[in-house]
């Protein structure tokens, strides 16, 4: 029986398992002609940017041709026309390579093939015949994978060769799939098709979907891939005061006396994330924390403490180079530490070693000011004093944050608000010690 057959699901494939994508993909692709022409036209307009001599014939004439399609086999059956290698992967496949026969021994994730009708032959338009790679993700990639095998092949066949790859993501089908929905261009059973495969994506491949808007993503990493998104616009418009370092993980370098970067990321709640998260972290190594404190106006930070969705923290630590070697559990309540920390800004930077007690000195002086617990000393002493470190640093950090419910997220971003929000925080945070945007 045909492996796109829809009531023959392969048995000897888990749901998550790449194949599985791969038919669900061919068989939606069968039954729905639009979403097979949208993906024509997505290789189409590939090919158009990549400058390929010859051009996938319009769906006008595809639509004249036989059409065969199939996954997991090792044979081409067809023996004229122009052969295109086509791969769909999370991400955009960058890498140069030169399609041409290869020696290995292929099993083909899916084929398209268009055939003259007998008796319709044209001189104009040549067959096609595509051949699919699927990769989930795109570094697994292995370059001779997306290379016809010679023992595949037709005996004395006549195709034509493309020797540029076609990359695709499976962020661009799964969009334009979306589009067929939302703009009601499907039959009803059609749009049950489109919308049960969407559900399949969703459940095995969340990490595949768009990132459009907010409301779409589900799961912490299209969340984050989200706030990524937010960040890279607000940057645009804060050249003068971001780093070249790439936007990631919910990362922004910034350039501002006392901080050196901002966070946005979902929370790792177990039940899921429930809220959207604006982080700074002043004053985290010895050089920010100086400065920080010395520009600090503890009244506008004091004011900021007790409004809603706002939370300021300590974050005092130690480290040594680059290395943060212990985070400390303190006594004092919040203002109390930001006010010691602004009157005792000569205690911040390195301390040097005591010949006779190494740091334990330096821990009992802390503890009695509140910024040490004695439970701590054990650890504090196996990560400095019980080394060989000379010296240690300081860093009399704090952490401030932001939160908006997902709810109220989703809310901004559909108003088109989210970005405006995420400056005006900042800035806020930021103008407590003399930063701004």
């Amino acid at each position: 029986m045909n492996r796109l057959n829809y009531f023959e699901p392969f048995q000897s494939r888990a749901a998550w398992h790449e194949d599985q994508l791969t038919r669900a993909f061919l068989v939606l692709i069968r039954f729905v002609p639009l979403a097979h022409a949208q993906f024509l036209a997505l290789v189409r307009k590939e090919q158009e940017r990549m400058g390929c001599c010859q051009l996938l014939s319009p769906m006008n004439v595809i639509a004249q041709k036989e059409v065969r399609i199939e996954t997991q086999t090792s044979q081409i059956q067809q023996e004229q026309g122009r052969l295109l290698s086509v791969l769909i992967a999370d991400e955009q496949w960058t890498k140069e390579h030169e399609v041409q026969p290869s020696d290995r021994g292929a099993r083909y994730d899916g084929i398209l093939a268009y055939k003259d009708l007998p008796g319709n032959s044209s001189d104009v338009e040549p067959d096609w015949l595509i051949l699919i790679e699927n990769k989930p993700n795109e570094k697994n990639v292995w370059p001779d994978q997306i290379n016809p095998s010679y023992h595949s092949l037709p005996a004395e066949n006549e195709l034509e060769i493309e020797t540029k790859p076609i990359a695709l993501n499976w962020r661009s089908v799964i969009r334009d799939l979306r589009g067929l929905l939302d703009r009601d261009l499907i039959g009803r059973t059609e749009k049950m098709l489109v919308q049960d495969f969407l559900d399949y994506v969703a459940q095995w491949y969340s990490y595949l979907l768009p990132f459009d808007k907010l409301e779409e993503c589900r799961g912490n990493f299209l969340l984050q891939k989200y706030c990524d998104k937010v960040l890279h616009n607000c940057a645009d418009k804060w050249p003068s005061h971001v780093t070249d370092e790439p936007i990631t993980g919910g990362y922004l370098g910034i350039d501002i006396p006392g901080i050196r970067c901002l966070w946005l990321y979902p929370d790792k709640e177990e039940l899921g994330p429930r809220h959207i998260q604006l982080a700074l972290y002043p004053g985290d190594i010895v050089t920010q924390a100086r400065k920080f404190f010395a520009r600090l106006d503890i009244d506008k930070i004091q004011s900021l403490m007790y409004r809603p969705d706002w939370d300021v923290s300590p974050n005092f630590h130690f480290s040594y180079m680059a290395t943060n070697l212990h985070r400390c559990s303190i006594s004092l309540d919040t203002l109390k530490y930001l006010q010691f920390w602004k009157v005792n800004q000569n205690l911040i930077g390195q301390e040097k070693r005591d010949p006779q007690k190494g740091f334990l000195p330096l821990f009992e002086r802390l503890h009695m000011d509140g910024l040490v617990k004695k439970h701590e000393f054990s650890e504090l002493q196996e990560k400095t004093t019980k080394t060989k470190r000379a010296v240690i640093n300081i860093c009399p950090g704090v952490e401030i944050t932001y939160q908006w419910s997902l709810d109220h997220a989703e809310e901004l971003d559909r108003n088109g608000e989210l970005e405006k929000q995420v400056f005006t925080q900042t800035s806020e945070a930021l103008a407590t010690f003399g930063g701004n945007l």
